[in-house]
């Protein structure tokens, strides 16, 4: 789970621990980026907007390496919306959700693209 406001991934933690999944945070788009490298995750959540390294370039890396994770990623996102759907479009990925947004909204498409378990 990527995203650069401490509180925002303070949210989506407890979301996703309510699952239950085993969230992983990352606070900027590097530390992401390194996280991908080195695990296995059943799930990603994620802004596009993150400091250090942007959320395209995580789209990038993962269709390049792990394009079958690409239909699992939930952006959750104030991109704007020619930014978003251009990418949605691109990488075929499970969900965009603007924020703010519905818990519940979160919820179901972690729960749709995870089958009810994950490591976000």
């Amino acid at each position: 789970m990527a995203d650069g406001d401490a509180s925002v991934r303070s949210l989506l933690s407890v979301i996703v621990r309510r699952l239950p999944a085993n969230p992983t945070l990352a606070a900027d788009g590097r530390q992401a980026l390194e996280l991908l490298v080195a695990r296995p995750f059943d799930a990603v959540v994620m802004d596009l907007l993150l400091p250090e390294v942007e959320g395209s370039v995580l789209l990038e890396f993962l269709a390049n390496e792990r394009p079958e994770l690409l239909r699992r990623v939930v952006i959750v996102t104030t991109s704007p919306d020619q930014l978003w759907r251009r990418i949605r479009h691109a990488a075929s990925i499970a969900a965009v959700i603007r924020k703010p947004f519905a818990l519940e909204e979160l919820r179901d498409s972690l729960l749709a693209c995870c089958n009810g378990s994950a490591h976000v």
